[in-house]
């Protein structure tokens, strides 16, 4: 080999003899989306499980670095890397492994868009209740890996709660299993949930087994219109009401608020600061039950109500969804739900002083939030993402960059909470170490413990 050669080249052809040219590529605008480094990164697309774990062995004999990844739409995430050799890909990685539609559960190849998976539970009135903001590319195993959630984890919880099994293959090219293939499969510690959030931190995700839930009978959407006082006071009455909704997210998107409510408004119509939307998943008969009793309280406080239903609701959360998916910079904050309100009122006029444009949603029962940045300098966006996560921190709020340009995430840390100590971060190391054991290198691309 000569010395000016491309040191790609003897990796991609080393690869290449072990799953086949088809499955071998190189890429330079890869390379540059994830660290800038001049020579071009190796991909990897495995057919199988066995030959992404010939891809492994080999990356460990040779020392190479190793990024697993899905179909790579959520790689503006996690801190900027260190120059990559190789990236392993699930996308070749995408059939349904099992499927008991009368256990309802599930087992699918990691590299299934989700879309996908999801026209196939619909053919049994099924779903995964998984609605974080994605492109119809994710994957399973890579919205699993980012630790994604959407609203209507209130009432369907997380990843953490409806992944029951994983198949994954170590730095070593080692194949092990967590979790299996029924819903009660665990004695001792839960080895599955380390996996979500983990960002392939700690192997090559192959293989995914859920939970799944029906899907719904009936759905009414509640959308409320008022002041921040009184959006947190309805929070307040429903989690303390025998009342069960599946999503209770508040939203300032201005965009959002006109496209489902403004026009109903007139000009006479009280101004639309927030908007809460209380979403449920019932029989008509409870669904209804719901909607009455939420109208009374917005009633008793003077807010603006609208009820929606069908397939209005499915329009409403892909619009809400829309707007997390265009470029900028996301920090998701987890507080106690009683503080959420009083944290998003603090970080949006925070960004007005900076005439940053801003935008902010929560699912409150939750205590998750997220405000978007899709304006201002690299230098105002840093700027105002280290006051906002100081803010957060001194309410004892653990917060996530969650999505952001190359550039600031060069200079903003991915994660921050005061509660992650030294001890804490001593054990999260040495998780990897054990996982990483005797292998090829995987990027520290860990948030650090906030997963949901």
């Amino acid at each position: 080999m000569s010395s000016d050669e491309p040191t790609h080249a003897p990796i991609a052809a080393a690869l290449a003899d072990a799953i086949g040219e088809a499955q071998v590529r190189t890429d330079a605008h890869l390379a540059k989306r994830l660290s800038q480094q001049a020579t071009p990164i190796v991909v990897a697309t495995p057919r199988n499980p066995a030959a992404a774990a010939r891809v492994l062995r080999l990356a460990a004999d040779h020392g190479w670095s190793v990024l697993p990844c899905g179909a790579g739409t959520h790689l503006e995430a996690g801190p900027v890397l260190k120059p990559v050799d190789v990236v392993i890909q699930s996308t070749n990685l995408n059939q349904v492994v099992e499927y008991s539609p009368a256990d309802m559960v599930v087992t699918v190849q990691s590299g299934m868009p989700l879309s996908k998976l999801r026209h196939v539970l619909a053919e049994h009135n099924q779903m995964l209740p998984m609605d974080a903001p994605c492109t119809p590319a994710a994957t399973v195993g890579g919205a699993v890996s980012a630790g994604l959630s959407g609203p209507h984890r209130v009432l369907y919880g997380t990843f953490r709660d409806l992944l029951i099994g994983t198949r994954i293959i170590l730095a070593d090219g080692r194949m092990v299993r967590t979790g299996g293939k029924v819903v009660k499969n665990v004695a001792g510690y839960d080895v599955t949930k380390l996996v979500v959030g983990s960002r392939g931190s700690l192997g090559f995700l192959t293989e995914c087994t859920f939970k799944l839930k029906p899907l719904p009978l009936h759905r009414e959407l509640c959308l409320l219109v008022g002041k921040s006082a009184q959006v947190d006071w309805v929070r307040a009455r429903v989690m303390d009401s025998p009342l069960l909704p599946s999503a209770m997210e508040a939203t300032n998107d201005a965009a959002l608020i006109q496209a489902f409510i403004s026009s109903r408004l007139g000009t006479d119509g009280p101004a639309a600061e927030w908007l809460l939307a209380i979403d449920c998943h019932e029989n008509r008969q409870a669904a209804a039950y719901q909607t009455e009793q939420v109208l009374l309280l917005a009633a008793d406080l003077g807010m603006h109500a609208e009820v929606i239903r069908g397939q209005d609701v499915e329009r409403f959360w892909a619009r809400h969804a829309k707007t997390w998916l265009q470029p900028g910079s996301v920090l998701r904050v987890q507080a106690p739900p009683t503080d959420m309100m009083s944290i998003l009122n603090e970080w949006t006029q925070f960004a007005h002083e900076r005439h940053v444009a801003a935008t902010v949603t929560a699912s409150l029962p939750a205590g998750v939030g997220r405000i978007g940045l899709w304006a201002g300098t690299v230098d105002e966006q840093v700027e105002l993402l280290q006051e906002l996560r100081a803010r957060a921190r001194q309410r004892g709020a653990a917060s996530l960059l969650e999505t952001a340009p190359k550039t600031v995430r060069s200079v903003v840390p991915m994660y921050d909470s005061p509660r992650l100590g030294t001890a804490e971060r001593r054990l999260q190391a040495a998780v990897q170490r054990a996982f990483q054991s005797g292998g090829s290198h995987f990027p520290d691309t860990f948030a650090g413990g906030m997963t949901s």
